[in-house]
């Protein structure tokens, strides 16, 4: 049995969670925006957090890169995806739809643009969602 260690920075909270998967290898998940690498590290440049990462032990690096979409490398593997033009956007919310859509496209095996295409995809939904849910509660919108 192997698992996927999740590591994030989330804000200043580290969530590290272990998450087990039959027939398949152990792997870690560095999962960071590129804005709280800037204020955690101190590194703006996208190849060079998901080297830090990497050389932390991460095998799978996932830069959230907002709108913009995301950065993505395993092993000899790199690529961007693409994100999805939502207008508004709650960095909270994208950014934990983002995760769970990246973990729900790796342990489901799929390729590593359609689990990056997932965690965008989750991410906009998710901000979208909580958007519409404030406007309809007229909390935020006052």
């Amino acid at each position: 049995m192997g698992f996927i260690d999740f590591i994030s920075f989330s804000g200043f909270i580290i969530i590290n969670m272990r998450i087990y998967r039959k027939n398949s290898a152990a792997s870690t998940l560095g999962v960071e925006g590129i804005d709280e690498a800037e204020l955690l590290l101190g590194i703006k440049d996208i190849d060079k957090v998901a080297d830090y990462f990497s050389s932390q032990g991460s095998t799978i690096v996932a830069i959230k890169l907002g709108p913009k979409g995301c950065y993505l490398r395993h092993q000899s593997e790199e690529l961007f995806v693409p994100g999805y033009s939502v207008g508004n956007v709650i960095d909270t919310v994208a950014g934990d739809g983002f995760a769970a859509g990246l973990l729900a496209g790796i342990l489901r095996n799929e390729s590593l643009e359609r689990s990056g295409k997932y965690a965008n995809g989750v991410g906009a939904m998710a901000d979208q969602k909580y958007i519409d849910r404030r406007k309809k509660d007229n909390y935020y919108y006052n």
